[in-house]
């Protein structure tokens, strides 16, 4: 009967420890999803503060910025579900895209420029052999 008891606390203690290591992983995602979500935000200029993976009032009223334009929530809940960091990520990799792809077109539109001038530059004569 002892060993019964003894094995059934062991059994306890093991699954307390191991339940305790999953809240603190669960809590560095959790940190790291709202960490994502503020870097976004940030991209997507809703969000102006520092992205230091903690909640609070300024990046809650940007996800409810968020939500009510980009999710077109009629009443945003400022809760950063999956849901809504998935559409954060989402909105804001299109927008580097976007800009990525925007600052090729300027550096073309540069080298065109440049192209242009080396055209209408005058002919130098050549030098005597």
């Amino acid at each position: 009967m002892k060993r019964v008891a003894v094995s059934l606390l062991s059994l306890v203690i093991a699954l307390s420890f191991a339940g305790l290591c999953f809240a603190e992983e669960q809590e560095i995602d959790k940190a790291d999803m709202i960490k994502q979500a503020q870097e976004g935000l940030t991209n997507l200029e809703f969000y102006k503060g520092e992205a230091t993976g903690k909640m609070n009032p300024e990046f809650r009223a940007a996800i409810k910025q968020f939500q009510k334009k980009e999710m077109e929530m009629k009443m945003p809940s400022g809760v950063l579900n999956a849901k809504t960091c998935d559409m954060i990520c989402k909105k804001s990799d299109e927008k580097k895209e976007k800009d990525k792809e925007g600052d090729k077109s300027i550096m073309d539109k540069a080298k065109d420029k440049v192209d242009e001038g080396k055209s209408k530059m005058m002919p130098t004569p050549e030098m005597p052999k």
